[in-house]
């Protein structure tokens, strides 16, 4: 009886507090989950934009408003109330605006809003839509990309009377006449995802990845098409410019001087993937990842550091037996942090530029 008394207390305070009635996890349980992704920490350290996604079981849906909250966890604001996905949540340079996409008009496009109080206003009214995007150091210009024809560019209007006349054309079919004409669902039907610059003030739209390629690229792998140096002055693009593009991983990073200079490939020695390009906060360097096997999209993803000033590319990861993932600079570029899948799990790493070592 004495032995028993434990186990009887035990099982009494599970059935007090619940706890030996619980059931397996269930499908239902899981679209009561909210997730939480692409946290944006503001200028000054204070606040954190985000993205909150909510789904319903019954009507099989979802949706995805920007949320706010102070970094000390308290004040948490949603800003945005739209049923339709209002995604990708940007700082302005001052802290005092947030560019984000929302899909409220059918068509993606960039909304401004005031961080503190206000309403949303439209930025782009694109055919084409708008995605990704970027504000520059200075706060004039965003750069984004967008799907158009590769012979109207930011031409707007080139590119709707094109669309409307494929779609209410009497002969409605998908022509097929090279590869790759599809990426998943979408079909292609002659379009080019190029990546656009805005000036704000003027509202000067200008296609800085002309031609008949992806720039940035539709590249498995890719997460980051391209960046701003942080003078304002160039940007880094991904692009795949393979003549055997559907069966290529040959990425390449472009340097492209602003407001719209020739494309310049830093990457033509290596002929599988170069993506996701990063200035360092001093401008010094560019910051990318690497695959070492052509058409192999499982090959281990490599840290890659590009000199600037000597034109120089550096394995930072040679002995690192792990896929690098999402990356970001220290402020003093003294330091990359990243994040690598090891054993299930995704712990964050400090590497050290002038030593490599990795902690």
């Amino acid at each position: 009886m004495k032995r028993s008394l434990p186990l009887l207390i035990i099982i009494s305070l599970l059935g007090a507090f619940g706890l030996a009635e619980r059931k397996p996890f269930e499908i239902a349980d899981l679209y009561r989950l909210k997730g939480v992704s692409d946290p944006q920490v503001s200028p000054d350290g204070g606040r954190i934009a985000f993205v909150l996604t909510e789904y319903d079981l019954k009507k099989g849906t979802s949706n995805a408003d920007v949320y706010l909250i102070q970094a000390d966890g308290t004040g948490l604001r949603r800003l945005t109330t739209s049923e339709k996905a209002d995604t990708h949540p940007r700082w302005s340079p001052d802290g005092k605006q947030l560019l984000f996409v929302s899909a409220r008009k059918d068509t993606p496009q960039i909304y401004l809003l005031p961080a503190d109080l206000g309403e949303p206003k439209a930025v782009t009214e694109l055919s084409t839509g708008a995605d990704g995007p970027e504000w520059s150091p200075d706060g004039t210009h965003i750069l984004f990309q967008s799907s158009v024809f590769p012979e109207c560019g930011a031409d707007d209007a080139c590119n709707k009377k094109i669309d409307t006349a494929l779609g209410e054309g009497p002969l409605q079919a998908h022509l097929a006449d090279r590869l790759f004409y599809r990426q998943w669902t979408d079909y292609r039907d002659g379009k080019r995802q190029h990546t656009l610059l805005l000036e704000l003030s003027s509202g000067k739209l200008t296609d800085l990845t002309p031609g008949d390629f992806d720039s940035p690229s539709i590249s498995p792998g890719l997460t980051r098409g391209y960046a701003f140096s942080p003078d304002g002055r160039e940007i880094c693009v991904a692009s795949k410019r393979d003549p055997d593009e559907a069966e290529s991983t040959n990425n390449d990073l472009y340097l492209i001087t602003l407001p719209g200079g020739e494309a310049r490939c830093i990457t033509a020695a290596n002929k599988a993937f170069d993506g996701d390009p990063l200035y360092s906060p001093d401008g010094r360097f560019i910051a990318y990842r690497r695959q070492l096997t052509p058409a192999f999209e499982a090959d281990r993803f490599r840290m890659m550091l590009y000199d600037r000033q000597t034109g120089n590319h550096r394995d930072l990861t040679p002995e690192f037996d792990y896929w690098v993932d999402d990356f970001a600079w220290s402020p003093d570029a003294r330091h990359l942090f990243f994040v690598a899948q090891v054993k299930g799990r995704y712990p964050v790493y400090r590497m050290e530029i002038a030593t490599g070592e990795v902690i």
